[in-house]
């Protein structure tokens, strides 16, 4: 995540954001599934290491679109909802997760949520990538400099 975050994320254009996003999901959902489909350590340990990679790619496209999109007088606000969304998905997760590897195992919760990522990232894809237009907004096309890790 740490070297994704610091060589590969900041070096994508805004423009290329929503792709960046939609791609990622699909990457960490297969990655996910992979590793509970294949229980072989090599296999496991390179399918982590791509999910903390999406896992970097999307928080970083997450706060360029941000970046992007929303005008500069309610941004704060946005970047505070953003965060407190993920910090509730991530506790919601964190609470189903007993449950859902007691009932499937750890290779079934991980299938799971592979599966799962998969599918809400397909499905979200065809939203994300058709963009905004004519809201007034600035577009994911807007600044050329994409916010990396220690611009902001």
């Amino acid at each position: 995540m740490l070297l994704t975050s610091a060589l590969i994320a900041p070096r994508i254009p805004v423009a290329w954001q929503p792709h960046v996003l939609a791609g990622a999901g699909v990457l960490m959902g297969a990655a996910l599934a992979a590793s509970a489909g294949i229980p072989v350590f090599a296999v496991a340990l390179g399918a982590f290491v791509l999910t903390g990679a999406a896992n970097s790619l999307q928080a970083l496209a997450i706060r360029n679109l941000i970046h992007a999109r929303v005008p500069a007088d309610v941004r704060g606000r946005a970047f505070a909802s953003s965060g407190a969304a993920l910090n509730g998905a991530n506790l919601t997760g964190t609470a189903l997760a007993g449950p859902v590897v007691s009932l499937l195992g750890g290779a079934g919760a991980l299938a799971l949520a592979g599966i799962g990522t998969l599918v809400v990232s397909l499905a979200g894809a065809p939203a994300l990538l058709r963009g905004r237009r004519g809201t007034g907004r600035t577009s994911a096309t807007g600044p050329a400099r994409p916010v990396g890790p220690a611009r902001d």
